[in-house]
């Protein structure tokens, strides 16, 4: 996905501080050509627009032909449905989006409405956005239904006092640690929630003397967010099968480098066997539990975990130094990266209240706010939504907008062109704008194209989303006919949830 840079093809504001709910993309040189429009996901082309044929020379007044640079208007609208997870009761977590493709300049004859397109089918090729070639305009979109299914919230931040989600669970695990969590210097017993140490035998052969109880170290201030990662065969080979412990401020700024354990998830079955095995005889929890519980930093399975408290000791960074921390404590809460917490960037907007083009929401507008005098000015903007800082916020809201695809409130969403305000200082004429209207109306296509959701709906960056869910790896019931051709249906069905959950397990 190279180009989104920040400006008028930038998500979710351009310069002039009105939303864009997309990017613009270039496409790459791929040998002698630039490399083809190709769909991110399976799903069901749900509307196409051939793209107009330009004439030459082109007429001056033609619509597509805005301030003298030709934009292409070929449009593809695909329904993604698929599957991120299932509850405990077998239910699956079924999701649907859309992902939008406009300006192309030729479209293949095989992408027709409501027929079926595969992950990287060919599509079509990039056209021209004001007269820069070879770009598209890409969205993903959803109402409100879905939003609530993709990121487990409908609104505002993700909630720390209990769990996160576990029917949707991947990525980096996450765990909230209290003001007042003890830290150790040295690794206690993992067999014991209170940490303890073994002194050694008096002599060689001789009894083990009863544990030392181990004193804190550290007692955390404020509260910390602990991440957990696996490297999951990525990365150098002496590293694939690594763990790494990150420590992040409320805020998400790091603390540090993230400490690694070489091997940790190689040796995931072995650690949670002898952390069963260090339990007398009789009261052992199950090895799969404990695996869960490094894994996870829970237990999601069928599994119970007893004695619920068998202890979960990680060594982690603190502010000024590093020690050991139980992220099983009965006060510490999990999540994971299917919970698009805020501490990792993610904010929900949807405070802009009188859905036209400007972006009124107080939140995106504080962030570019840099005096703090409550007023953005256009020319600030400009250098601020260059600011990585910014750019990095920018790129993790899920913003709800309306589209700029609807042709029945171009008046309503663009009027305010034609006056003077903090975001507009140069307003234009009553003819400029209906030039400007004639261009909006002709790339148009949301009535015509019957997508399904309401035209003020959410919108992801396209590149955040794509990389998120490719951590999933959830694959559902039409993907798992693919992948095993000659199963029975009734075969893929029954066992679709359990080699998910299989998949995601081990």
């Amino acid at each position: 996905m190279e180009g989104g840079q920040p400006g008028q093809g930038g998500y979710p504001v351009s310069y002039s501080l009105g939303w864009h709910g997309g990017i613009h993309l270039e496409a790459p040189i791929g040998g002698a050509d630039r490399l083809s429009v190709r769909a991110i996901a399976d799903g069901t082309v749900v509307y196409v627009r051939q793209p107009t044929q330009r004439a030459h020379p082109v007429p001056d007044d033609h619509p597509l032909n805005y301030r003298g640079a030709w934009t292409s208007d070929g449009c593809v609208v695909i329904r993604h449905e698929t599957e991120i997870g299932a509850d405990a009761n077998n239910v699956a977590t079924s999701v649907t989006f859309y992902s939008v493709i406009m300006h192309l300049h030729s479209i293949l004859p095989a992408v027709r409405r409501n027929q079926p397109i595969y992950r990287k089918d060919e599509i079509g090729q990039a056209g021209y956005i004001y007269g820069e070639p070879h770009k598209i305009h890409f969205e993903i979109v959803c109402d409100d239904a879905n939003l609530a299914r993709l990121v487990g919230r409908a609104s505002g931040e993700l909630n720390t006092g209990a769990d996160g989600r576990t029917d949707a669970i991947y990525g980096e695990m996450y765990f909230r640690l209290p003001a007042g969590t003890r830290i150790y210097g040295a690794a206690p017993l993992n067999n014991n929630p209170v940490a303890h140490r073994q002194p050694p035998a008096p002599t060689p052969g001789a009894a083990l003397p009863a544990p030392v109880p181990l004193t804190e170290t550290h007692t955390t201030a404020t509260p910390l967010f602990v991440g957990l990662r696996y490297a999951g065969g990525e990365g150098l080979a002496v590293n694939r099968g690594d763990a790494y412990l990150a420590t992040y401020q409320l805020d998400g700024t790091p603390l540090g480098a993230a400490l690694e354990e070489n091997d940790a998830e190689y040796n995931l079955y072995r650690t949670a066997t002898a952390i069963s095995n260090a339990y007398p005889a009789a009261a052992r929890p199950a090895p799969s539990a404990v695996y869960e519980l490094l894994r996870f930093g829970r237990v999601i399975g069928p599994d119970a975990l007893v004695p619920a408290d068998v202890p979960h000791w990680r060594e982690i960074r603190y502010p000024g130094g590093r020690g050991w921390v139980n992220l099983n404590a009965t006060d510490v809460t999990q999540f994971s990266d299917a919970d698009f917490p805020q501490w990792k960037g993610w904010t929900l907007i949807d405070d802009s209240a009188d859905l036209d083009s400007r972006c009124n929401s107080p939140t995106i507008k504080g962030w570019l706010d840099q005096d703090g005098d409550g007023k953005v000015d256009p020319n600030e903007a400009v250098s601020l939504l260059a600011n990585d800082d910014i750019q990095a916020k920018m790129r993790r809201t899920i913003c709800k907008i309306p589209t700029e695809w609807e042709r029945a409130t171009v008046d309503f969403r663009w009027g305010w062109l034609k006056e003077a305000s903090e975001e507009n200082l140069a307003p234009i004429s009553e003819e400029d704008f209906l030039r400007l209207r004639e261009h909006i109306e002709a790339l148009a296509f949301w009535e015509e194209a019957n997508v399904g959701i309401s035209s003020n709906h959410w919108h992801f960056q396209p590149r955040e989303f794509v990389r998120v869910f490719r951590k999933c790896g959830w694959l559902d019931e039409e993907a798992l006919r693919r992948v095993y051709p000659n199963a029975t249906n009734v075969n893929v069905a029954r066992y679709r949830l359990d080699l998910n959950r299989c998949c995601r397990k081990y």
